[in-house]
């Protein structure tokens, strides 16, 4: 600077720039990731990968009832087995399947089973559980839990939920999760919605029936990149200073 004045200007100019930067970056740490959900339609992206495990003592009874025509032939990319016969299953016993979106009320997920003989660590009557992808609750990074979530006997729709987690490291990047609403708790057997019969010896057999939901949901959850935003940031800053001073 040639004068005494420019040389002030120009340090009280670097200080306000650097204090203006210096608050930004405390508010650029302290701001919670920006989180984008998109819904598709679970009938463009099904089938999605799903586990149950049979928790009755007497054991379960399995089938996936589906058909080319209402579910724009997505039930040819899923086990040909479970849609089409029925699977017994132990106690204890996980099975991975497939979730599909039908058109048609009656068909999707289908396990019998006697609620007398129901896991005693469950809900009276529950005997089946899906598994769930998560994030730990402790808030640790990189973490993530399979969680067990009880379903009751009626009809409950399944909601899956895939999340893109880039703040995350390792395996918690990316989760799957499926959320469910009861929307019946009738214990009769829906007609025509299962190739299985219940075994006579049950004392009180319940069906749990589990319908895709129609649209399924994509999460984002990002920050903003640091660099970039320290870049614009300290330009922006200093140029507009610069021209106060001016």
């Amino acid at each position: 600077p040639k004068t005494f004045i420019g040389g002030l200007l120009t340090l009280h100019v670097w200080m306000a720039s650097i204090i203006y930067v210096v608050i930004m970056v405390v508010r650029f740490v302290r701001e919670p990731p920006a989180t984008t959900s998109v819904a598709f339609w679970t009938m463009d992206e099904s089938p999605f990968p799903f586990t149950i495990t049979c928790r009755a003592k007497s054991g379960c009874l399995f089938s996936n009832k589906l058909t080319s025509e209402n579910t724009m032939m997505k039930s040819e990319l899923a086990n040909r087995t479970h849609t089409t016969s029925c699977t017994s299953m132990a106690f204890g016993e996980s099975l991975d399947i497939d979730l599909v979106f039908s058109t048609h009320f009656a068909e999707g997920i289908s396990i019998l089973y006697d609620a007398d003989t129901s896991d005693p660590e469950l809900v009276p009557g529950f005997a089946v559980t899906v598994r769930s992808q998560a994030q730990c609750l402790n808030g640790t990074h990189g973490c993530l839990i399979l969680r067990e979530t009880q379903v009751g006997w009626g009809t409950s729709v399944v909601s899956p939920v895939l999340t893109h987690n880039k703040t995350e490291k390792g395996a918690a990047r990316e989760r799957l999760e499926f959320f469910m609403m009861a929307t019946s708790r009738d214990p009769s057997i829906l007609p025509d919605s299962t190739f299985c019969q219940g075994d006579p010896a049950w004392t009180r057999e319940r069906q749990v029936r589990l319908e895709c939901h129609s649209s399924f949901h994509e999460v984002t959850v990002k920050k903003k990149e640091f660099w970039l935003f320290l870049w614009g940031c300290a330009g922006g800053a200093f140029s507009s200073f610069l021209q106060v001073a001016s």
